[in-house]
């Protein structure tokens, strides 16, 4: 059964790392329906009960202004898993009583990542230990800091979707969005580079599958496979290079 899935509640970020693949450097500000999200975790709720951890992250999640209404709603729906706000960290600091209050209170887990910018860590770290919220880093270690891989996309989806799926890194990052569960994090995330680079990267029906309309068993089987998307993908030539910021350039994603 599935025993994880993301979510974004921000679609933009402050950072803007190379090559991310959520696209959230070519992201205009966004933010996710409260409504929707309500909705959408209940149903996950009666769907898979026994998850292990849901993250909420983006873009950047501190940006969304009612960052606490997420996680509120995540832990209401969900009393068990562990639920972790991905962040950059950036923000963390300037973070308000009432953000670490609902933490505290609502179980949740910070999980930044590591990035060779200049952050006030100690200052994180210490309101964390002040309202007994954990931290955690998501490589595990600040020894470890984040570097870049490029995923090289193409225009035409004549790549060897088996091959991607089965060598693929983001097959299990399981992305619930507008109702639907997508495989990774690329086919929900690509309108924003189809629309930043005026490209048309299609998604169709088959690289996704709705919650509402199918059963749990269903959409175990779907995440099993390969999706027609993965044919723009070729993994044998995504690249791992040191870290920095996006230039906005195309050739960051992207293989004429």
């Amino acid at each position: 059964r599935l025993d994880y899935f993301e979510v974004h509640i921000t679609e933009h970020c402050n950072l803007k790392c190379k090559s991310c693949d959520n696209f959230s450097p070519i992201a205009e500000e966004g933010y996710t329906d409260e409504e929707t999200f309500d909705k959408e975790l209940k149903r996950m709720s009666e769907l898979f009960p026994n998850v292990w951890c849901i993250r909420l992250l983006g873009g950047e999640p501190l940006l969304n202004p009612n960052i606490n209404f997420f996680m509120k709603t995540t832990r209401l729906y969900f009393p068990n898993p562990e639920i972790r706000v991905t962040t950059n960290a950036t923000l963390l600091h300037k973070m308000n009583e009432s953000f670490w209050k609902c933490c505290h209170d609502n179980n949740i887990t910070i999980e930044y990542t590591y990035y060779p910018i200049h952050i006030d860590r100690e200052k994180y770290k210490s309101l964390g230990k002040q309202y007994d919220v954990k931290i955690i880093g998501f490589s595990g270690s600040e020894a470890e800091e984040k570097s870049t891989y490029r995923y090289a996309i193409h225009n035409t989806k004549d790549q060897d979707i088996n091959y991607n799926f089965e060598h693929c890194i983001r097959k299990h990052c399981h992305t619930l969005k507008n109702g639907n569960i997508y495989l990774c994090t690329c086919p929900p995330n690509i309108c924003h580079f189809n629309k930043f680079f005026n490209k048309n990267l299609e998604i169709t029906t088959d690289d996704y599958i709705n919650i509402y309309e199918h059963t749990a068993e269903e959409i175990d089987e779907y995440l099993s496979k390969p999706i027609p998307f993965c044919g723009y993908c070729n993994i044998a030539t995504g690249t791992w290079g040191e870290w920095s910021t996006s230039k906005l350039d195309i050739s960051e994603w992207y293989d004429e």
